[in-house]
C-alpha cells in the first residue's frame, strides 16, 4: 500500500538542486537524473517550482546507486554501500541516545574526519552540535541539513517517539526553503550562525532505546519519508501496520503476537501505540477496511469470498463491519464505483 502522503507532499526544487551538488561534482548528467524520476530537467536546473518528497527520495536513491556512495558525493571520501544499514543495526544495541551518538562518532571516523557530533545536557534541555568540515563544490546547506535531520529522525525511531525541537541553528544563510526547514525543525530557526545545533528535551538523551533487528529491518524498508521532511513518524504504529499486512494470510495477528515479534511486552507496545495517538484495534480495522475495498474491486470475487478472505465466517458479519468502516454496504460500494 503506497504512502500517498509522500506522493503528494512537496518541497521547493532548490532542495533537490542542493542535494545533487555531489552528483554534479562527480559529473552526473542532470537532465538524465531529472528524467529518471519524472522531473522536468529545465525546472530542476533553474530551481523552479516544487518536487514531491517521493520524487526527492527516488532521486537520492538513483544518485546513490550511480555513485555507489551512501553519502551521494557530499563527503571527500566515498562511503561504501550498506554502511547506513550496518550502522543502524549496530545502533540498536545501544542503551540510550548518549551511547548512540558516542557510537556514531566512532563509526563515522572509520570513513571520514568531516563529521562529528557533540552535546551538552542540562536539567531540562539537550543541545546536539554538528561539527562539519564542508567539501569543496558541494552545497553545505544540504550537508548540514541532512546531518542534523537524519540523527533526529533516527533517534525518534529508536526511542519510539518524535523528538520535539525547541530551536535549530544553522551556519548557512536564510534561503527560499525556510518553510520546509520549519516543517522539519520547527519554527524557531536561526541562520548564519557560528554553530550548527538543535535543542530538545534533555530526557530524550537518556530515553531507553528499545529496538531489535526486526524493527531495524522495518525502518530500512522505508526510509525515504522518514529522513526527509516527515514529522509524524509513529514508528510503532507503522511496525504494527506492516506486520499485519505482511502476515495477513495467517489471519490478523493479535497484539500479543506482534509484541512478541518486536521483542517487547504486550503492555509496553500498547502504551507505545497510545502515546502515538493510535491503538491496535484502530490500525487493524483500518487495514481490514482498505483490504476489503481492494478485494471488492476484484469483480471475479463474490462478496462471500471477500468476507472469507478477511476472516469473517458469516456474510452478515462482514456486511455490518464494512458498513461501519465505510458507511456503505459491500454491494453499494461496488455499485458506486461502477463495479458489477
Amino acid at each position: 500500500m503506497p504512502d500517498t502522503k509522500l506522493s503528494k507532499a512537496v518541497i521547493p526544487m532548490c532542495y533537490a538542486w542542493d542535494m545533487l551538488s555531489g552528483a554534479r561534482k562527480e559529473g552526473l548528467d542532470m537532465m538524465w537524473l531529472a528524467k529518471s524520476v519524472g522531473l522536468d530537467g529545465e525546472a530542476l536546473i533553474q530551481q523552479l517550482g516544487h518536487i514531491t518528497i517521493d520524487q526527492y527520495g527516488q532521486l537520492m536513491v538513483v544518485v546513490r546507486d550511480q555513485l555507489q556512495d551512501e553519502f551521494i558525493g557530499f563527503l571527500n571520501n566515498t562511503v561504501p554501500m550498506k554502511t547506513f544499514a550496518s550502522g543502524c543495526y549496530a545502533l540498536a544495541g545501544c542503551q540510550n541516545a548518549v551511547e548512540a551518538f558516542q557510537f556514531s562518532n566512532r563509526f563515522m571516523a572509520l570513513f571520514t574526519d568531516q563529521v562529528r557530533w557533540s552535546w551538552q545536557i542540562d536539567e531540562s534541555e539537550a543541545c546536539l552540535y554538528l561539527h562539519f568540515k564542508p567539501t569543496p563544490e558541494v552545497n553545505s546547506r544540504f550537508s548540514i541539513h541532512s546531518l542534523m535531520l537524519v540523527p533526529l529522525r533516527l533517534l525518534g525511531w529508536f526511542i519510539g517517539e518524535s523528538v520535539p525541537v525547541s530551536m535549530a541553528s544553522f551556519q548557512f544563510e536564510n534561503t527560499s526553503g525556510v518553510a520546509a526547514d520549519k516543517f522539519a525543525f520547527g519554527k524557531n530557526i536561526l541562520y548564519g550562525q557560528e554553530h550548527n545545533f538543535i535543542k530538545f528535551p534533555a530526557a530524550i538523551m537518556q530515553a531507553r532505546i528499545n529496538c531489535n533487528h526486526q524493527q531495524v529491518a522495518t525502518l530500512l524498508h522505508d526510509t525515504r519519508g522518514l529522513f526527509l521532511f516527515r514529522q509524524d513518524l509513529k514508528p510503532f504504529s507503522r511496525c504494527v501496520r506492516r506486520l499485519l499486512i505482511e502476515n495477513r494470510r495467517q489471519g490478523w495477528w493479535p497484539l500479543s503476537k506482534i509484541a512478541q515479534q518486536l521483542n517487547m511486552s504486550e503492555q509496553n507496545l500498547w502504551r507505545k501505540l497510545k502515546k502515538e495517538g493510535s491503538g491496535y484495534s484502530e490500525i487493524r480495522e483500518s487495514l481490514k477496511c482498505d483490504w476489503a475495498k481492494k478485494l471488492l474491486e476484484d469483480v471475479e470475487l463474490s462478496i462471500a469470498e471477500v468476507a472469507l478472505e478477511l476472516g469473517f465466517s458469516e456474510h452478515s458479519s462482514f456486511h455490518k463491519a464494512f458498513k461501519r468502516w465505510s458507511g456503505q454496504t459491500p454491494k453499494d460500494y461496488r455499485h458506486t464505483h461502477g463495479l458489477r
